[in-house]
């Protein structure tokens, strides 16, 4: 079975090119435009790996990263985000997050390789 990944951003644009490229990749994908959606949707199914944007309404990112380490050890959290500040790099990865790319992005054969070592994760 195809490893499941959850794609947690409130850009539609992006959560469509995500879903795409992952797909065409051999995985399966769901998606939240939230956070809130984002732990409805991890409590309902199991996933392999979470996509997170740090920057979103209601919970964002960093949140979202703190629930799930208490709530689905289980999941990668991989943050893929628009901000370059090294602080919120590393606090993401304080809060959790196997790894963290940079919107948008450049090479998708290097975002899949990501993606492939969360899933090995």
């Amino acid at each position: 079975m195809a490893p499941r990944i959850l794609i947690v951003d409130d850009e539609q644009i992006v959560v469509f090119t995500l879903e795409r490229m992952l797909t065409r990749a051999g995985y399966q994908t769901e998606s939240a435009l939230s956070g809130r959606e984002a732990e409805e949707r991890l409590k309902e199914a199991r996933f392999d790996v979470a996509i997170v944007d740090l920057f979103m309404p209601d919970i964002n990112g960093f949140q979202l990263l703190e629930w799930m380490q208490a709530n689905t050890p289980d999941v990668v959290p991989m943050v893929l985000s628009g901000t370059s500040s090294v602080l919120d790099a590393l606090k993401a990865v304080e809060k959790g997050a196997f790894d963290f790319v940079s919107k948008p992005i450049e090479n998708q054969e290097d975002f899949v390789q990501h993606i492939e070592r969360a899933v090995e994760q």
